[in-house]
């Protein structure tokens, strides 16, 4: 199976702009009185958390494979990536 890449792009995301490893599903009590699915994610770090699957506000990305540390790096400068010929 292909991992699988996610970030939040919203502010109040957990660590908005980070890409973590999407690592499984799971039911969780996230701030709410009922168990909902949620993505378990893993940062680079080895820091794990839940995230709901159903957050409209947290505007998530996808991508089916790692992003580069040089893009993130980019990202989190501001500077405009330049695509590979």
């Amino acid at each position: 199976m292909t991992p699988v890449w996610i970030r939040g792009r919203h502010p109040y995301v957990f660590r908005s702009g980070q890409w973590a490893r999407i690592s499984g599903l799971e039911l969780a009590l996230a701030e709410k009185p009922y168990p909902r699915p949620c993505y378990r994610v893993r940062f680079e770090d080895g820091v794990e958390d839940v995230w709901p699957v159903y957050d409209l506000d947290a505007n998530y990305e996808f991508a089916d494979s790692a992003p580069s540390q040089y893009a993130i790096d980019c990202e989190r400068s501001g500077l405009p990536l330049i695509p590979k010929s």
